[in-house]
């Protein structure tokens, strides 16, 4: 999965992606109810259809939506990238492709994105302890010569001495507003 910000400049891409959703009949009643199943063709990691024992489907995402209706109004457990059930109605907020109003960029990324497009970077040698590694969060502001910083990146160095931490390098982002 990727998506292009900032006018197509940069490209944010994951290592993990989705299965495909296919309208399907179900295989144990032939002719009577569709439901939507997760699908993927791909090398399986299976003697089954002699295709080989490694696999080339990698990491793949799905939401498990609980009981959703089928083509018949019948409840079926529903797994799906999406928000929507067979009949379209809506099963939950967002979806797990980028675009779209439900998608991944518009429901949990775009602040934060459009936070690192303005945002500034700034590294700083900073008294550590070991200690101290138990209290990094990265979802907290640290205060650094009087303005708030999100913290990017740490990089520790033990001293050669011993096995004792005294300082570490931070990566800050912050932007002003």
């Amino acid at each position: 999965m990727q998506l292009r910000v900032g006018a197509g400049q940069q490209t944010i891409s994951t290592g993990a992606g989705t299965l495909h959703v296919v309208s399907e009949q179900d295989a144990n009643d032939p002719g009577s109810r569709e439901w939507l199943l997760p699908a993927v063709l791909a090398k399986g990691a299976s003697l089954a259809y002699e295709v080989g024992d490694d696999s080339r489907c990698g990491l793949r995402f799905l939401f498990d939506r609980g009981l959703c209706n089928d083509s018949f109004r019948q409840t079926y457990p529903l797994a799906t990238w999406g928000n929507l059930d067979f009949l379209g109605d809506r099963v939950g907020e967002s979806s797990l492709h980028w675009d779209g109003e439900a998608g991944l960029y518009a429901t949990w990324h775009r602040e934060w994105l459009a936070f690192l497009d303005r945002a500034t970077s700034k590294e700083c040698t900073m008294q550590f302890r070991v200690a101290d590694l138990l209290t990094l969060d990265a979802a907290r502001k640290e205060m650094v010569s009087h303005r708030k910083y999100l913290w990017e990146q740490v990089s520790l160095t033990l001293k050669t001495t011993g096995s004792q931490l005294e300082t570490a390098d931070f990566t800050y982002r912050y932007t002003r507003l």
